[in-house]
């Protein structure tokens, strides 16, 4: 399977890289952490590998209709890519800041969370590829398209 990377894959893989940098690293300063001391990191973890794979099943047997404004962006920025980027780049920047700068531990559970749900992205674009809403894929939608 070849994938041909449209600029909106690319602006999706961009944006979703460093909105998850700098996510990883403003944790720290916010007070969502604060309630996260005494949280086990497996349950979120198997929560952002398995739950996007799960509604991308779901959505492959039960297709509904997209909501126009989903399919408006996505001819601009994949979302899909854009999530899988973010997830995987928070948890990167902020265990490496971590690591380095000694930041709370209580942040890890979310980080782990935004980790994995990164990963769990990447299984649910394999499940269900029309969730990116390419605009390669709707050419012939596009081209009738009267509200541009």
């Amino acid at each position: 399977m070849k994938i041909r990377f449209l600029p909106s894959d690319w602006l999706g893989l961009a944006a979703g890289t460093v909105a998850g940098l700098i996510q990883g690293i403003t944790i720290f300063s916010s007070n969502i952490i604060l309630h996260t001391e005494n949280t086990p990191v497996l349950p979120g973890v198997f929560f952002g590998l398995f739950a996007p794979a799960i509604l991308a099943l779901f959505s492959k047997i039960i297709p509904l209709p997209a909501p126009a404004t989903n399919q408006k962006i996505g001819r601009y920025i994949n979302m899909i890519f854009f999530m899988i980027t973010f997830g995987i780049f928070t948890g990167i920047s902020g265990f490496g800041y971590y690591l380095f700068v000694n930041g709370d531990s209580s942040a890890i559970p979310i980080l782990s969370f935004f980790g994995s749900a990164g990963i769990g992205f990447i299984f649910a674009y394999l499940i269900n590829p029309e969730l990116a809403f390419r605009p390669a894929s709707n050419l012939q939608t596009d081209a009738n398209s009267t509200d541009r």
